[in-house]
């Protein structure tokens, strides 16, 4: 591999990770202002926050998987991804 095409894929995988970076983000603030708009305060808005990151850093390293998730919420709440609005 010649130098050229190491920079050139090297600036593409930052540039694919800002953009994972940034939609995170977003997904964050929106849910954060949702929780906000049902009376979250700033000690369970923090709470959710610091929820939020660890579960991220548990996908980012493999601990969990994104597909474990919905299973997760369907077997503790019985509530499925029809049920809230993201499937067909």
């Amino acid at each position: 591999m010649t130098r050229g095409t190491y920079v050139q894929r090297h600036k593409q995988k930052k540039k694919e990770m800002d953009d994972t970076l940034h939609a995170v983000q977003a997904v964050k603030m929106v849910s954060m202002l949702a929780l906000r708009n049902q009376g979250y305060g700033q000690i369970r808005l923090r709470r959710f926050s610091e929820e939020f990151n660890n579960i991220i850093y548990d996908v980012s390293h493999g601990r969990l998987s994104l597909s474990d998730i919905p299973d997760t919420i369907y077997d503790e709440t019985g509530l499925s991804i029809k049920d809230m609005g993201l499937g067909e």
